[in-house]
């Protein structure tokens, strides 16, 4: 939730390479899918950047990043009613 949409792609690639074949990604982020969870994520992106000085203000694609590295999702479970997911990705390169 710290990065941004074009931070993530170069994070991937750059921590992929450390991972052997069949090496294990988990990921615990959270989710706004439904509106009460897009309220959620707002007001904490607003306490953080005003706390913190965050400038990120969306969750990026974690999904689309992973699948386009190579990793595959093996497993997720989802708390606090979907507002947190936690995913296991497996390289399969």
């Amino acid at each position: 939730d710290c990065f941004t949409p074009a931070d993530l792609a170069p994070l991937v690639a750059r921590v992929l390479p450390s991972l052997k074949p069949g090496g294990q990604w988990i990921l615990s982020e959270f989710r706004a899918e439904r509106w009460w969870q897009r309220l959620v994520v707002r007001a904490m992106y607003v306490a953080f950047g005003w706390l913190t000085g965050l400038r990120v203000r969306q969750l990026p694609d974690y999904e689309a990043a992973f699948q386009s590295a190579g990793l595959r999702k093996v497993a997720e479970r989802t708390h606090l009613a979907g507002l947190v997911v936690s995913q296991h990705w497996r390289v399969t390169l």
